[in-house]
C-alpha cells in the first residue's frame, strides 16, 4: 500500500493529529535554530541563582551576597534533650496526680506524715500500700517532694490546699481514735468522727 493511498484512506481525526504533531515538530526545530543563533552572537543573560530554603546557595555567575543579620535563635531550640525530658516527666507526674484516686492517695499519705494527729485517723488502707501505689505511679514518697507536687497541682487549677481542712475531711469520712483517760482502759479509747 502506497503512502498516498494510506493518507487518503485515513480518518479525519488521524489527519488532524498528524498535522498538529508536524506543527509542534516544526516549532521545536525553529526554537533550536534560534538558540544556535543566540549562542553564536554571545547574548549576555542575567545571572541565574538557584535558591534553597535558607536563601541563595548556588550561583552560576558568582556575585557577592550581602550579609544578612543573624537573629538570635529562640531558647527552646538550644534546649538540651535532658531538660526537655525532665519537663515532660514533671508534667506527666502532675497530670497523674490530678486523677481522683491518685490525688486521694497522695493527700492521705501527706496527712498521715505531716499532721500531728494524722496517724490517729483510721484509714482502711495500710501506709505501706499507699507507698507502693505512689511508687507505681512514679510519684515520690519523700514527703517534701510530694507536698511540692501536690501544691503545684492545686496552684495550677487555682485552688488552695489547706491541711487542717483536709485533716477534718478525712476524720469525718474515716473517723479517728480518741482517748479519754478519765475512763478505765478499754473504754478510754473511742472511735469518733469529729476532729
Amino acid at each position: 500500500m502506497s503512502e498516498v493511498h494510506r493518507l487518503k484512506n485515513s480518518s479525519p481525526s488521524r489527519r488532524r493529529y498528524n498535522r498538529i504533531r508536524a506543527e509542534k515538530w516544526r516549532q521545536k526545530l525553529a526554537e533550536k535554530k534560534e538558540l544556535a543563533k543566540c549562542a553564536n552572537t554571545q547574548v549576555t543573560r542575567p545571572p541565574v541563582t538557584l535558591q534553597w530554603v535558607k536563601g541563595p546557595t548556588i550561583s552560576l555567575n558568582p556575585e557577592p551576597v550581602p550579609q544578612q543579620k543573624k537573629h538570635p535563635e529562640p531558647l527552646q531550640a538550644k534546649a538540651e534533650p535532658e531538660k526537655i525530658y525532665r519537663k515532660i516527666e514533671h508534667s506527666m507526674k502532675l497530670a497523674r496526680l490530678e486523677e481522683s484516686a491518685t490525688l486521694t492517695l497522695a493527700l492521705r499519705y501527706l496527712v498521715r506524715q505531716l499532721h500531728p494527729r494524722g496517724k490517729q485517723i483510721t484509714f482502711p488502707i495500710p501506709e505501706a500500700v499507699d507507698k507502693i501505689q505512689l511508687r507505681c505511679s512514679n510519684l515520690p514518697t519523700n514527703v517534701n517532694d510530694l507536698r511540692t507536687l501536690t501544691h503545684e497541682v492545686f496552684h495550677r487549677r487555682g485552688e488552695k490546699l489547706d491541711f487542717e481542712e483536709l485533716y477534718r475531711d478525712f476524720v469525718m469520712s474515716h473517723g479517728r481514735i480518741a482517748s479519754d483517760f478519765s475512763k478505765p482502759w478499754p473504754q478510754c479509747y473511742a472511735h469518733i468522727r469529729h476532729p
